[in-house]
């Protein structure tokens, strides 16, 4: 199997050859490994692996032919094993790089949502209590209203329980005197018309006030039940407005419940996005630095040594038995090594540092839609009991730790889940799996 590191390749160390490589070579007795290890000797670097392939192809020394022979496998090898197990370990470096940061990249965009959907769901607590307090404020009117009513009702039966009752005294506004002489014709006959028409008068202004005082007490009557019905309707508006409020209250717990529940995700998909900033970290830190088995600079060197020394076997080719390359020779192979470079490893720096700005992994305080909640003393039993206080909980970007010191027990339990189910779930779309 192809490895992914060029680790162990030739010219990988810097230790300088020592001793015999450096002298001149005998042409006549030259072999290929006496070839390679000059060409070692001329650029100051170890050449293990090279001089066991030069091992593996040696010829006889001084015979022509089998020289170049053996000098062209060590030339084909460069060519067509080494250089090739260098591109592939550079290219699984950069495919390395690429999941890493599109990891990342991916751990950002499930942060976006995750908070899109916290402040959505946070704003929708804070409405819903809103709308929760004036529930309560028209319940308190209601039980206002309710008592006014009674008020009302009993001040206005009152009244008609105290006019219930009628009387008409005649007084002395009526003559009731009848007095007459049978012995004078005509006399009783006149007398009598002259008091039917006193007790006439009389019945006809009692009649008359007896309507008016009925008509009275009738209105009385009315405006008492009229008032009952108040009473009775301010009672069921008092019932509908506080089942009205208790049922809302219910339904804001529950959206109470779904906006911790989405607050704590977006905590939770903070931090996993942090331990993917991490690995990208840890990536680029091998990457950059030197004998690991993903340093770009070991690859590079080792890249420029290979075309360097394939570049000088092909020139000792050339030159057959007439004499070793020279100093000229490397110089001109490592301007050709220049001009002919390893591709430099993408390692999306800016991009990166971009998605780390976004929703930071770090200590702090997160605001939430518009940084305000609601505060509710009691059971909120007084819309006195309702006050707006300042909300930016601090964030813990620890993973493992609770996000927010709000979060319940059954964010380790359930809730987590959801943000490592989906990473998986987008890590399975981007490679199919």
């Amino acid at each position: 199997m192809m490895r992914h590191t060029s680790k162990g390749l030739v010219l990988a160390g810097v230790v300088a050859c020592a001793g015999a490589a450096r002298h001149k070579v005998d042409m006549e007795s030259a072999s290929a490994v006496q070839v390679v290890d000059h060409i070692a000797s001329l650029l100051g670097r170890e050449n293990g692996e090279l001089r066991r392939i030069a091992e593996a192809a040696q010829a006889t020394p001084g015979v022509g032919g089998q020289f170049t022979a053996s000098l062209q496998k060590v030339a084909g090898s460069i060519e067509g094993t080494l250089q090739p197990r260098v591109q592939e370990a550079h290219d699984s470096t950069q495919r390395k790089i690429d999941t890493a940061f599109e990891t990342v990249q991916s751990a950002t965009g499930l942060a976006v949502e995750h908070k899109a959907t916290a402040d959505q769901k946070d704003q929708a607590w804070f409405s819903c209590v809103a709308e929760e307090l004036e529930k309560k404020t028209f319940h308190e009117t209601s039980q206002d209203k309710l008592e006014t009513a009674q008020g009302a009702e009993e001040e206005a039966c009152a009244l008609q329980q105290k006019h219930k009752g009628f009387a008409f005294a005649a007084g002395d506004d009526y003559n009731f005197d009848f007095k007459c002489d049978h012995s004078i014709e005509g006399s009783c006959q006149e007398k009598l018309k002259a008091f039917q028409k006193h007790t006439g008068e009389m019945q006809s202004d009692a009649e008359e006030l007896y309507q008016a005082k009925k008509k009275y007490y009738e209105d009385l009557e009315a405006d008492c039940k009229t008032k009952v019905a108040e009473t009775k309707t301010a009672g069921q508006e008092l019932a509908a407005a506080g089942n009205a409020h208790e049922s809302h209250r219910d339904k804001c717990e529950t959206v109470q419940q779904e906006r911790v529940k989405h607050i704590c995700e977006y905590g939770d998909a903070v931090q996993a996005k942090g331990t993917d900033e991490a690995e990208f970290k840890k990536l680029m830190a091998a990457v950059e630095g030197r004998g690991t088995e993903e340093s770009e600079a070991d690859r590079q060197q080792e890249w420029t040594s290979l075309v360097t020394s394939g570049c000088m076997i092909k020139r000792s080719i050339a030159l057959g038995m007439k004499g070793p390359v020279s100093e000229t020779d490397m110089k001109a192979c490592s301007a050709q090594a220049q001009n002919s470079p390893l591709e430099k490893l993408n390692t999306q720096a800016d991009a990166f540092k971009t998605l780390t700005e976004s929703h930071p992994c770090v200590f702090g305080r997160i605001s939430f839609s518009n940084g305000e909640q609601w505060k509710v003393s009691g059971n909120g039993e007084n819309s006195e009991d309702y006050s707006k206080e300042k909300f930016t909980p601090e964030l813990h970007p620890t993973d493992g730790e609770q996000p927010f010191k709000m979060c319940p027990q059954e964010n380790e339990e359930k809730w987590r889940k959801v943000v490592t189910d989906e990473k998986a779930a987008a890590r399975g779309e981007k490679y199919g799996s």
